[in-house]
């Protein structure tokens, strides 16, 4: 899950963050250097691994991926499930690339938001 510090710092930085999203629109590891300390933490519940699938037309696999998540995080509590920090945990680590492609970044609000 990603950290309170960290989730809070880009919330206020989001026009920054913006900047760094257009400029890296294939992963998510300028995160860490970005923040300037671990932006992560363990939490008690494991996940198997998973992948999701990437095309230049999101429409195409949007399902397969969707199941995919849905498969791999059914378990999970309530309680993680609807924490921003989860999401922006497996935004950065699992599905940065699908993120993009499925919400193309055109303007900072969709970072603040």
């Amino acid at each position: 899950m990603m950290t309170e510090e960290a989730y809070k710092t880009l919330q206020k930085d989001y026009e920054d963050v913006y900047k760094m999203v257009v400029e890296h629109q294939t992963d998510g590891s300028w995160l860490k250097n970005f923040l300037g300390f671990e932006s992560f933490e363990t939490k008690k519940y494991v996940i198997d691994d998973f992948e999701l699938e990437s095309a230049e037309n999101y429409d195409d696999i949007y399902l397969k991926n969707s199941i995919c998540l849905f498969e791999h995080l059914k378990d999970l509590p309530k309680y993680i499930l609807s924490n921003n920090r989860f999401w922006a945990w497996l935004t950065f680590e699992k599905a940065y690339r699908q993120a993009i492609a499925s919400l193309p970044v055109k303007s900072s609000a969709i970072i603040k938001n």
